[in-house]
């Protein structure tokens, strides 16, 4: 019988001695698979289904090398057994505040590396994973959630004179990950060309999804400079339970410009500050579905739903969204508690530095007769100018049609020009028109 062949840029951590049963700690044998791969020049590493111990550094991603899992069965368990420094990913290229980078100019590298279906979960109590039917395995979202820990985070830069190969696209799809400070984050000036696909995300004590820098962020002090991670794709993307600490973040924060998602959801993220709070720029977010700080966006059928919060914030503009739903925002349920009570957010909010912004068929609809929701279906600051919603609906199945008067849009202050609201019956239009003109030769222009 011939002797199964084998590549030896194709390892099973299993042969590194990773241990599948969870009993002892395997980040050191899966990280020296990954970097005997990478030392080949890449490859894929394979975690076949079991239960995997991880540990602090966690496991560093390199140049060309794809980790991939048996989908459910493959389970990486993160615990606290060691302190937490600095701000990372279970997976991760560079840590929150410092990206990974290359010192050699001239090399394409680090590019090309990921991580695909598998399931990351948190477990900073050292709970049992011996007992499958212990407390850890009930599957009760009880347990606590582990801060300074993101599920999989991108944080890279290539050397800048990489001209020839500008983009380090990373890999991710088909991830499920449960309790952690932040579910994904892609931070890096090189972490742009990817195409993310279905990612569950469940409870985090801060975003769920967080695309580019954000303000604050210690290598993006001011609101002018470049928020990274650009040029990206999401596809069926569902995140819920977020903002766990009762600060200020969405459940989706994108930061970033020329991202676009498709067919996907954030929902149930908690809110505890008070109305009072929320209709401030920089609280606005604050348990909210979505927060759009970047321009040049697009959003095809996207879900808010149930949240604490607003359902969509819309701090920047020169963005489109198409066919996408704000629903029961502000929710009276779990996921409002602390100073915030429901029917206080909008399910869209806008603001006035939005300018340019596109929504086509966007709808607000609260539609359980027997909970309160969303306030307002359209909340617009005083100023906005050069927006457009075409063919809006707001609906609340609890209320009256005279109890919606003044809720289905309200702005607070005059707008500014060039705006259209096709909302429901009304037809509002601050907007100064033009025409063709004709040049000679029968050219029409404008």
């Amino acid at each position: 019988m011939a002797s199964e062949k084998t590549s030896p840029m194709a390892v099973n951590v299993l042969n590194y001695d990773a241990d599948p049963t969870g009993a002892k700690d395997s980040t050191a044998a899966i990280q020296k698979a990954i970097n005997d791969v990478a030392a080949r020049g890449g490859g894929s590493v394979e975690i076949p289904g079991g239960i995997y111990r991880v540990t602090y550094p966690f496991i560093e991603l390199k140049h060309r090398v794809e980790v991939f899992g048996h989908g459910q069965a493959t389970r990486i368990i993160a615990t606290g057994e060691k302190t937490v420094e600095f701000t990372t990913g279970v997976f991760h290229t560079g840590t929150y505040s410092v990206p990974m980078t290359n010192p050699n100019k001239g090399e394409n590298k680090p590019m090309r590396m990921g991580v695909r279906d598998l399931f990351i979960r948190t477990n900073p109590s050292n709970l049992s994973l011996s007992d499958p039917n212990g407390s850890f395995w009930k599957e009760l979202h009880t347990t606590p959630l582990m801060p300074k820990v993101v599920g999989v985070l991108f944080h890279t830069e290539m050397p800048d004179d990489s001209s020839n190969e500008p983009d380090a696209v990373p890999l991710l799809s088909n991830v499920e990950i449960w309790g952690t400070d932040i579910g994904v984050a892609i931070l890096g000036k090189d972490d742009q060309g990817m195409k993310v696909h279905n990612l569950r995300i469940r409870k985090a004590l801060r975003q769920g999804l967080l695309v580019g820098k954000p303000v604050g962020h210690p290598l993006r002090k001011s609101k002018d400079q470049n928020a990274d991670g650009a040029d990206n794709k999401f596809s069926m993307i569902d995140v819920s339970g977020t903002n766990q600490s009762g600060g200020v973040y969405a459940g989706i924060e994108v930061y970033a410009s020329q991202t676009k998602f498709e067919l996907s959801s954030s929902w149930y993220n908690h809110r505890t500050l008070p109305k009072s709070t929320i209709y401030s720029p920089e609280n606005a977010h604050a348990g909210a579905g979505w927060l759009n700080r970047g321009e040049r966006n697009m959003y095809i059928g996207c879900t808010a739903q149930e949240n604490g919060g607003h359902g969509w914030v819309l701090r920047l503009g020169k963005s489109q969204f198409i066919g996408c739903l704000g629903e029961s925002s502000s929710f009276q349920g779990a996921s409002v508690d602390g100073q915030a009570q429901p029917m206080e957010a909008a399910n869209w909010y806008i603001m006035k530095r939005a300018t340019g912004l596109r929504l086509v068929a966007p709808r607000s609809h609260n539609p359980k007769d027997d909970r309160n929701a969303s306030l307002y279906g359209f909340y617009i600051e005083g100023g906005t100018k050069d927006l457009q919603i075409i063919g809006g609906s707001v609906i609340d199945e609890r209320m009256s049609e005279s109890n919606l008067k003044n809720r289905r849009v309200c702005a607070a202050g005059p707008l500014g020009n060039q705006v259209i609201l096709q909302i429901d019956a009304l037809q509002y239009q601050k907007f100064t028109t033009e025409t063709l003109k004709e040049l000679p030769g029968g050219t029409w222009v404008y």
